[in-house]
């Protein structure tokens, strides 16, 4: 099934327009990765009706590769542009490990998402955005790096501890 996306929805839900309204109807979208979920769902042409779950998976299952979060998101729609700030991948026995963390932006919104995601071979959340920037606001790198370790403090337990390494090593220096 190759549904055109539409970024205009899917970013309009990104931007928070509606969300109380939005997790009153639909308590699960509490859960920022189901949050991110549905929007894609929403631009795929998820009307409320039935799961949106299974419209992701004949649809956008099909294009994911959490690997590359940047190709994937970038192919969803020409205006869409994810820009990665880290991206880590690491493997051992048991399983494959990716973090990504990049900025998404648009020529169709004024807003710049921080996103976040954390994927690993046993378990594949969606993306989530953890902070939401104005076009025109300055991105500094300091604040981005604060959000992270802020991120790394929350998440610390369940990351990979090779993956843990690398971003103590890059954002605590």
């Amino acid at each position: 099934m190759n549904k055109k996306f539409n970024a205009d929805l899917f970013l309009e839900i990104l931007s928070k327009k509606d969300k109380k309204q939005l997790i009153k109807n639909m308590s699960s979208l509490v859960k920022p990765d189901v949050y991110f979920a549905y929007a894609l769902a929403v631009g795929y042409g998820f009307k409320n009706k039935g799961s949106f779950y299974d419209l992701l998976n004949e649809t956008y299952a099909n294009d994911r590769d959490p690997a590359f979060l940047k190709d994937t998101l970038n192919n969803l729609d020409k205006s869409i542009i994810y820009k990665p700030i880290e991206e880590i991948k690491h493997a051992d026995e048991d399983c494959e490990y990716f973090l990504d963390i990049g900025l998404l932006s648009s020529n169709k919104t004024d807003n710049i998402f921080l996103i976040y995601s954390y994927f690993t071979t046993s378990d594949s959340p969606f993306p989530e955005v953890i902070k939401t920037y104005k076009s025109n606001e300055k991105i500094e790198k300091k604040t981005i790096k604060g959000i992270i370790l802020k991120r790394l403090k929350k998440e610390g337990k369940y990351l990979n501890s090779n993956i843990k390494k690398r971003l103590i090593k890059s954002y605590i220096q």
